[in-house]
């Protein structure tokens, strides 16, 4: 006749197979209840339950679902980078991409960079633009090579289009642009 556990010996049972990172035993060794407690500890587990609280009080499998995807779509990014070699012209159009997913441009391009090889002599503002329309900006200071980014969170469809265009005058100084957006992707 298969050995009866307690639940204690069923926990320790368990933690020990999971720090070990092995399968569950056999459960041709184990009898009913003590099948129904590995079972039942590892739906506590998946639920958040701890040993404290009552069958009901975790969550439940679409509350952690919903917590899991809302996880997943913070990490979610990649890097849309572009570059112009030499002094770009007034408003000159310097990077042009059609949009292929979905994705979200954050508030103030957060995690973005651009940087210039030589610092414009006075300040310039690069207009970023979507289909057209201009959503935001980054500026470099006089003499800096690092920009500073302005806009508003902006969610780009499949078709949309992202553009930069050069400063509205041309600095005599300024030359080789280059940026990389940090794009976030959304799960749907």
């Amino acid at each position: 006749m298969a050995e009866k556990l307690t639940v204690s010996q069923i926990r320790e049972l368990y933690e020990a197979i999971a720090e070990e990172n092995k399968t569950l035993p056999n459960f041709d060794e184990v009898d009913f209840e003590t099948k129904w407690m590995v079972i039942e500890l590892n739906r506590r587990l998946a639920l958040g339950i701890s040993t404290e609280q009552g069958a009901g009080e975790g969550k439940t499998i679409e509350e952690q679902i919903d917590e899991l995807i809302t996880k997943i779509n913070a990490t979610l990014a990649y890097d849309q980078a572009g570059f112009f070699v030499g002094k770009p012209e007034n408003e000159q159009k310097l990077f042009s991409i059609p949009v292929a997913r979905k994705f979200v441009l954050p508030e103030n391009c957060l995690g973005s960079q651009a940087k210039v090889a030589i610092a414009p002599h006075a300040s310039a503002t690069f207009s970023i633009k979507k289909n057209g329309f201009q959503i935001g900006t980054f500026t470099f200071g006089a003499g800096v090579t690092n920009a500073t980014f302005v806009c508003d969170e902006t969610i780009f469809e499949v078709g949309d289009v992202l553009e930069i265009y050069s400063p509205t005058i041309k600095d005599s100084d300024l030359s080789d642009p280059c940026w990389n957006f940090k794009i976030n992707l959304e799960i749907t």
